[in-house]
C-alpha cells in the first residue's frame, strides 16, 4: 500500500510513529500534487495575459522607473543601431603572420579575399595587429555551425584558414 500508515496520518497521530519511507512517500505525493496545481494555474493565468494584451483590451500599463534607467536604455538602442554591441562569438582567420611584410602581404590576401568573395560585407573584414602578429579575419559568427558554412566555402582558396573564438560586433539593427 502506498500510504503504509495511513490511518495513523488520518488520526493526527505522532509524525515519529510513521515509518520514515512512508513519510517520504506522503512528502513526495504532497509535492506533486502542488506543482500540478501550481503549473495548472499558472500556464492558464499566462495565456490570459497573452490573450488581453493581444485583443488590445483591457487596461494600460505603467512603468515607473528613474530617469537613468532609461538613459541606459536609450544608449543601449543607439549602441545597437550603430553595430557597437560586442559579444564573444567566431571568426574564420584567413591569414596571420609577422615580419616586415606581414601588414603588405594581409592587404594583399583581403583584396585577394575581396574579389573572390565580392558579396561578402567588408565591414565584416578584420585587420588587425596583434603583436607580433598581422591578423585578417572575417566574420561575425554568433555559434560554431554558422561560422562552418562559410568556412567550407572559404577553405577551397585559403587552405590554412581556420575557425577561432574571438569577441564580434553584432550587425547594426534595422530601422
Amino acid at each position: 500500500m502506498f500510504l503504509c500508515s495511513s490511518v495513523a496520518f488520518v488520526k493526527k497521530r505522532n509524525l515519529c510513529e510513521m515509518s520514515k519511507s512512508c513519510w517520504l512517500k506522503v512528502q513526495f505525493v504532497f509535492w506533486q500534487i502542488t506543482f500540478a496545481n501550481f503549473l495548472t494555474s499558472y500556464s492558464a493565468r499566462a495565456q490570459n495575459i497573452f490573450e488581453d494584451l493581444a485583443s488590445g483590451e483591457g487596461g494600460k500599463i505603467v512603468v515607473k522607473h528613474e530617469p537613468a534607467v532609461e538613459r541606459l536604455i536609450n544608449a543601449a538602442i543607439l549602441a545597437g543601431k550603430s553595430g557597437r554591441i560586442k559579444s564573444q562569438g567566431f571568426r574564420i582567420q584567413i591569414y596571420s603572420d609577422y615580419g616586415p611584410s606581414a601588414r603588405q602581404n594581409a592587404l594583399s590576401v583581403r583584396e585577394r579575399f575581396v574579389s573572390l568573395y565580392p558579396d561578402y560585407p567588408l565591414e565584416r573584414i578584420y585587420l588587425s595587429y596583434e603583436p607580433p602578429f598581422v591578423k585578417l579575419r572575417v566574420g561575425d559568427y554568433r555559434d560554431e555551425s554558422s561560422a562552418l558554412i562559410d568556412y567550407k566555402r572559404f577553405v577551397r582558396e585559403f587552405l590554412n584558414c581556420y575557425i577561432i573564438k574571438s569577441e564580434i560586433d553584432f550587425p547594426p539593427l534595422a530601422e
